[in-house]
């Protein structure tokens, strides 16, 4: 397959509606740029771009720049898609040896775009900018709906695509205790129902929309109150996310599995819930994706399976978890799961609840009786003050046992990073964990 990219630098500023935003500057030293290579040679400006294939897209001038946080299509607001705390600030993540990762704009349907950073600059100014591109992967370049402008024509070498390989149910944890959740009492193969196709939308937005039974291929976007999907298959390929609950209240997740097609087409979030509230995740099997859960206010996840993630060749370097929050999250319920995750994927842990600064401490948490491993250890639950954090409170951790499948001691360095007890985390409850021998883990 030839993965290509073309170019278009526009002629007259004027065709350019809005495709620069700087908070009122008439202009910035900051500006962001996409390349065809990791090396980030030979880049061009993305506003007015035409694109295909895999990019790279960072910022310039990024020597005043302290944070980067990089959105699609949300104009910076929401959760972040990626952010980058030190140069280069690359929008899809920097690789240990120093090459952007790139972006599949194939992920994306054609037509207009935007790419959004929210930068915090060295003297503690804020800045955002904006850049509007186009995705033409299934037009001709010269095409009559190709931007009038002067094209750049460049091709990438062929890449060698590995033979999909259909990921396999594993077995339960060695040593699960009895009545956990494993791949043959989660997802939708135990219910006994036979999967038909799925034909029907994949942005959905009728209330009280049910998809039951269903083999599907899309990734799903919730935009409605009371969707459930039941007893169903996703298996969405190369996206950002299986399912997203952008808006809309009380969608149920139940009886469902969710995987990658194959070892290369690898999904990167199953599930988030973005502004919508009070998700229920019951009995899922989640595996062989890249990272698992994210939760939004009143989610509650309930005696599923997440776990056996995995990540494409050579793209195993953006940190994973099964269950992960940025922070500003209320109200979430974490019961009764078997949660790992494994190398060699970039574990940070099993469960990652981050106060960051932008988003603010989580809040009301109960995390109880579930059976966690992996990561750099296994949970992630307290604040960095020198970032400016501030501590979750009312987090609830009760009864969950500290396995040890892919280390001796849950994590590849231990249990517990970071807990923050009363009086500082108020309202913090830590009870009855234990590892995998039933001696008590303290934190």
């Amino acid at each position: 397959m030839v993965l290509s990219l073309v170019l278009v630098l526009v002629l007259a500023a004027g065709m350019l509606a809005g495709c620069v935003s700087t908070g009122g500057e008439t202009a910035s030293p900051q500006r962001l740029l996409v390349s065809r290579s990791g090396d980030r040679s030979n880049p061009v400006g993305l506003s007015g771009a035409v694109v295909n294939g895999a990019v790279y897209v960072f910022v310039s001038s990024a020597g005043s720049v302290r944070r980067a946080e990089f959105f699609l299509d949300r104009a910076a607001t929401g959760i972040p898609r990626q952010v980058e705390r030190e140069a280069p600030f690359d929008f899809a993540g920097t690789r240990r040896h120093g090459q952007a990762r790139e972006f599949d704009t194939r992920r994306l349907s054609d037509g207009y775009h935007e790419i959004a950073v929210r930068l915090t600059l060295s003297g503690g100014a804020a800045k955002k900018i904006v850049s509007r591109f186009r995705v033409a992967n299934h037009e001709r370049p010269g095409s009559s709906t190709s931007t009038s402008s002067t094209t750049v024509p460049v091709e990438e070498p062929p890449v060698s695509t590995p033979a999909p390989t259909t990921p396999e149910p594993t077995a339960p944890p060695s040593g699960s205790p009895s009545g956990r959740p494993t791949p043959a009492t989660t997802g939708w193969r135990h219910t006994g129902v036979v999967l038909t196709p799925y034909s029907g939308p994949c942005v959905i937005t009728a209330r009280g929309t049910t998809i039951d039974s269903k083999d599907i291929s899309c990734a799903l976007d919730i935009r409605a109150d009371d969707v459930k999907i039941t007893r169903s298959r996703i298996q969405a390929g190369f996206v950002d996310r299986a399912v997203l609950q952008r808006t809309g209240n009380g969608l149920l997740i139940e009886d469902v599995e969710i995987t990658s097609p194959d070892a290369v087409n690898v999904t990167d979030f199953a599930i988030e819930s973005y502004d919508g509230t009070n998700m229920t995740v019951r009995r899922a099997y989640i595996h062989h994706v890249y990272r698992g859960i994210h939760p939004g206010n009143g989610t509650q996840i309930l005696d599923s399976y997440v776990d056996e993630n995995i990540c494409r060749p050579g793209d195993c370097d953006t940190h994973a978890q099964a269950i992960l929050s940025n922070g500003g999250t209320t109200g979430v319920v974490i019961r009764g799961n078997v949660l790992g995750c494994r190398a060699p994927a970039a574990c940070t842990a099993a469960v990652s609840v981050f106060p960051e600064t932008m988003w603010g401490p989580n809040s009301y948490w109960t995390i109880e009786n579930n059976l966690l491993n992996g990561g750099s250890y296994c949970t992630y639950l307290g604040y960095t003050p020198s970032a400016g954090e501030r501590p979750n409170t009312n987090m609830r951790v009760i009864g969950n046992v500290f396995g040890d499948k892919y280390f001796p001691q849950c994590g590849r360095y231990g249990q517990v990073a970071s807990w923050t007890p009363p009086p500082t985390g108020s309202g913090n409850v830590w009870s009855g964990n234990v590892d995998a021998a039933g001696r008590v883990v303290n934190p």
